[in-house]
């Protein structure tokens, strides 16, 4: 799961969301897709097995860019095994231009 960010000016946020990783859909792109991709971008992990996925779910909130209109939300959950070399216990770190994400692990219930 995404724990924190933390900015280059030295802010920190933490975060607590509802998915491990989230991607937008690009156009045309398949979920599964788009799964790898959040991994792979996300974590740096490349060529994981097939996503298998889990389900999917719709929430309608309101839109951030435009008062006043909401937007609906689809959300598709997989789950994906890693291999024992693209484990780490410690966690991952993305490294972006502004910010760095840090990802642990957190065992589910």
């Amino acid at each position: 799961m995404e724990e924190r960010q933390v900015f280059k000016d030295g802010r920190e946020r933490q975060r607590r969301l509802a998915t491990s990783l989230t991607e937008k859909l690009k156009p045309k792109e398949k979920p599964d897709d788009a799964a790898k991709r959040a991994i792979s971008e996300e974590l740096g992990i490349k060529d994981i097995a097939e996503p298998q996925k889990k389900g999917e779910y719709t929430v309608l909130k309101p839109s951030e860019i435009f008062p006043g209109l909401k937007s609906n939300y689809n959300a598709f959950m997989f789950e994906v095994r890693l291999n024992a070399d693209q484990f780490k216990p410690e966690g991952y770190i993305e490294e972006q231009a502004d910010k760095t994400t840090c990802f642990v692990w957190e065992k589910q219930e």
